[in-house]
Order: C-alpha cells, then structure tokens, then sequence
C-alpha cells in the first residue's frame, strides 16, 4: 500500500505516461470488445457498432481527464520529492500522494465500472451486483485520497499564524450545510424505505444503508476535498513571496475545481441514478462538462507545482 501511495512520487513524466497510456488502450479496447445492453439498442434504435461508436466518443473526454489528472499528480510528487527534507516537505508529501491516489482512482474506477457493467448486461442478474459495487468504489476512493489530501494541507496550516474570519469559516460551513442537505433531498426522492421491496431499485439499498454506508461518506470526503482547497488557500496568504503565493493559490483553485466537478457529476447521479448502461440524454453531455471542468482543476494543480518547483530550482 505505501509503495502503491508513493507511486506518483517516485515516477518520472515518461513513466507515467507509458502507464497512462496502457490503461487508455486496455479502457478503449474494453469499450469495444465488451457486449453490449440490448435494452439500450432497441430504446434507441442503435446497432451494436453505433453503440461501441457513441461509448468511444463518450470515453474521448474521459481520456483527457485522465491525462491531465496523472500530469498533475507527477508534477506535485516532483516538487514534494525536491522539498522533502523541509519542515513543510512531509505535508507536501502527503498532498501529492492524496492527488496520486486520486489520479489512479479515475482509470480504476472507471474499467471496473465498464466491465462490471458488460457483466451485466449479459447476465441481467448481476445487475444488483455491478451497480451496488460501482456505486461504493465511487465513494471510497476519493474519500481515501482526500483524508491524505486534508493531512497534508492541515499540516501546512499549522506551519502558519492563520486569522480568524468567522465571516469565511460561516460561509463555507453554510454552503456545505446547503449543498449536502440538498444532495440528500435529491438521493431519497430517489427511494422509499426499503428498496427491497421493489422491483426495481435505483440503489438496490436500504435507506438506511444507502444513507450511512454511501451518501454520508460521500458527502465527508467533498467537506474534506473541500477543507483542504480552503486551508491551502489560507496558507498562501501567510507564506512569503508574491510568486509563492500565486503558485499556492492555483493549487486551491485547482483542488476546488475537482471537488466542484466531483459533487456535480454526483447531483446528475442523484437525479438520475446509474442504471449500468449506456442512457444517451441531457445527462450524458452535462455529466462530460462537469468532468472537463474537473481536468481544468487538474491543468490548474499541475501549473502551481511546476512554479513551486520552479522558484525552488532558482
């Protein structure tokens, strides 16, 4: 595990490229060969080649995505490498693994998604199986990078003398207040007490269940997402150096964008939940924005710890 945490740390850009593209190959290799979900051919009339055609232009940004995740994730583990034997190097460390963990989560994530679903859809009994599963490996890797994530940030935070604007804490606590108790409304309109008992659940989860095991966890790892974009923001007002500051403050930026990208796709996912298949509407494109949103956040990360790294070089 620690070697795997470490991974992007360790690796050089053309390594992590070569990985990155291996798992673009094995993604577009498996959208092509994997069977398809004859409930979605008849709905829209498709052939089995206009449905592996619409999924390869729907995995075009997915791919994108990818690439600027891992650029940023290499260029945050080449800065917390070059300062690691500074007071601050441990919590730069601890960033940079958090980001690496979640730049793995995003090609992991979605080739078990992919198969799991093609599982599905040629035997409808898995159904139950492949949504539950992929629901809960959405949940606990980004919850697993950003505890990593908050370590470091806190870490850095407490480096600093920081003020205390009551004015900005309320406001970030009222936002999140407002975003999870309107995530919550649109999940349970979703579901009734026990989804057990019908025929076909969105969740395949008791409510109770889907709340304590999904959306609470969900909704922690946005706060703490969130938490650290805020606490780094913090702390580039308090270190030394217009050109320190700026660089810092991109990397907040850029982890408030991810964040943003990852609580939207999760609203589309509230209104309309994962059915395990292909569903070509509104929601398709919306979802591919928000993502493309989220590689801005990663451009973002990646070009404040190539100026860090940069002013640390001079």
């Amino acid at each position: 595990m620690r070697k795997f945490v470490n991974l992007f740390i360790n690796l050089s850009k053309i390594e992590a490229l070569y990985i990155y593209g291996g798992l673009s190959i094995l993604y577009l290799i498996l959208v092509f060969v994997l069977p398809v979900n004859q409930d979605t051919l008849q709905t829209y009339n498709l052939s089995s080649t206009a449905y592996h055609v619409i999924l390869f232009a729907a995995a075009i940004p997915t791919l994108i995505i990818w690439l600027t995740a891992f650029y940023a994730a290499t260029e945050l583990g080449r800065y917390a490498k070059l300062v690691k034997t500074s007071k601050e190097g441990r919590y730069y460390i601890r960033i940079a693994q958090g980001i690496g963990i979640l730049a793995w989560s995003l090609p992991i994530v979605a080739i078990i998604s992919l198969v799991l679903s093609s599982i599905a859809n040629a035997n409808s009994d898995l159904d139950k199986f492949s949504i539950v599963t992929t629901n809960y490996i959405y949940v606990f890797f980004p919850l697993f990078a950003f505890s990593i994530l908050n370590n470091g940030s806190h870490g850095l935070l407490k480096q600093v003398k920081i003020f205390d604007n009551s004015f900005v804490s309320r406001l970030f606590a009222l936002t999140f207040i407002i975003i999870s108790a309107t995530y919550c409304l649109l999940v349970f309109r979703q579901v009734q007490l026990d989804e057990t008992r019908i025929a076909n659940p969105p969740y395949y989860l008791p409510a109770w269940v889907l709340l304590f095991t999904l959306t609470i966890p969900m909704i922690y790892s946005w706060f703490v997402g969130a938490l650290s974009a805020y606490e780094i923001a913090i702390y580039s007002y308090k270190v030394k150096g217009v050109f320190y500051k700026k660089a810092l403050l991109f990397i907040a930026l850029g982890i408030f964008a991810v964040v943003f990208s990852l609580i939207a796709q999760q609203y589309i996912t509230s209104i309309q939940p994962r059915v395990g298949h292909l569903v070509v509407n509104y929601a398709l494109i919306v979802n591919i924005v928000f993502r493309l949103i989220g590689a801005i956040g990663f451009i973002m990360l990646a070009y404040g710890a190539t100026k860090l790294r940069r002013l640390e070089e001079l």
